[in-house]
């Protein structure tokens, strides 16, 4: 429109700072005339300052929210992202990980999803992760909450530092080191292979 009311003005400014993901906006399109060329001058409105802090303070608040994932979603989320050789490698490993009688706990990431392994027998906290991007954590760091715990993960870390060091250095026992899936998919018989010889050696 040329020339916009008041009072729509109050409307669009209103319902601005009301909704959290949404834009209401005027365009207004003032014509004038020069010789015998029409020119077009737009200007926006409705879009202030404070409707700005307003959408950004609540987008801030939401953007926290957790996402709930469970084993089909993971499994869908993969399918989705990675290569078929780097699906068959985590598919293998969560079935070893069924198998061996883990339980695994499914991430609340609002981006990223993850399954993490506990044996409830050695610790109440996971020996690793593995994401829908594909990367795999070893973690080491925060397997101390039982003597018996802190016994495994000192095997742990040297079976790993010895045989999973594929490209990424494990060199520190208080860390999360973070294996890409083209570094440990290739490799996933040996990562069962360490899990293997660890349950084995604990009993």
């Amino acid at each position: 429109m040329e020339q916009s009311p008041y009072e729509l003005r109050s409307i669009v400014e209103f319902l601005n700072n009301q909704m959290q993901r949404s834009e209401v906006l005027i365009v207004e399109a003032k014509q004038y005339q020069y010789e015998d060329k029409r020119v077009l001058v737009p200007s926006l409105f409705g879009y202030t300052e404070d409707a700005r802090r307003i959408k950004e303070r609540r987008v801030t608040v939401t953007s926290g929210t957790r996402r709930q994932w469970d084993k089909s979603t993971f499994l869908e989320e993969i399918r989705n992202k990675l290569s078929q050789h780097e699906i068959d490698a985590i598919e293998k490993l969560m079935a070893y990980i069924e198998s061996r009688g883990f339980d695994y706990r499914l991430g609340t990431g609002k981006v990223r999803g993850s399954v993490s392994p506990v044996m409830k027998s050695i610790s109440q906290k996971s020996l690793f992760s593995i994401y829908t991007d594909g990367k795999l954590n070893l973690n080491f760091a925060w397997l101390d909450d039982t003597d018996k715990a802190i016994r495994v993960r000192d095997i742990y870390f040297k079976l790993s530092k010895e045989r999973l060091s594929f490209g990424t250095p494990i060199e520190d026992i208080t860390k999360y080191p973070s294996l890409p899936i083209d570094q440990w998919g290739p490799q996933v018989r040996k990562v069962i292979d360490v899990f293997e010889e660890l349950l084995a050696v604990v009993g």
